[in-house]
């Protein structure tokens, strides 16, 4: 899990860029609440009018921030980008989670979507199929990512693959 943990800091400063005046969420109570929504069914819509309806959220005096709010949030949850923000550039593909849509949802459609059906012959793979291999025997740089949605991209005309490497995490979300 120590991917992890390296990257919940980094993901928890976004709720404090300029001072937090994008974001409705400043406490980590908070953050914990917004949580059990964005995991709940509930859609992004619902959970917006909740937030906005809710004093907690709403009297940090910027709806806006009940968006930007959402995404870091999830990001959290998931290790996902979602969507774009409007305040930074992120470098990676991002998840959409459509408005009427839970995010439980906006996932399944996502990965389902990507999914296909390889039955090869032998699924195991030798000891030495490797990051460091596929440099030196197939030729791909191999570029380490925090975002699940980035894993297998292939890019820089097919010569660099992103590999999410954040495989504690994956385990603790099987549990």
């Amino acid at each position: 899990m120590s991917p992890y943990f390296d990257f919940h800091p980094t993901r928890c400063q976004q709720f404090l860029e300029d001072g937090g005046i994008h974001v409705s969420v400043r406490k980590h109570s908070e953050l914990i609440n917004l949580a059990e929504k964005v995991l709940g069914e509930s859609t992004g819509d619902t959970i917006r009018l909740e937030m906005l309806g809710n004093a907690r959220y709403a009297n940090h005096g910027n709806p806006e921030g009940v968006d930007t709010s959402l995404a870091p949030c999830a990001k959290l949850l998931l290790m996902v980008d979602i969507g774009s923000h409007q305040y930074g550039v992120s470098g990676s593909n991002p998840l959409w989670w459509l408005a009427d849509q839970s995010l439980k949802q906006a996932m399944w459609q996502h990965f389902e979507s990507q999914r296909e059906n390889l039955e090869p012959e032998n699924t195991r793979l030798g000891r030495l199929f490797t990051g460091r291999n596929l440099g030196s025997v197939g030729g791909l740089k191999v570029r380490w990512t925090t975002n699940l949605v980035d894993h297998l991209l292939l890019a820089n005309d097919d010569q660099t693959v992103f590999v999410f490497h954040c495989v504690g995490f994956l385990r603790f979300q099987k549990r």
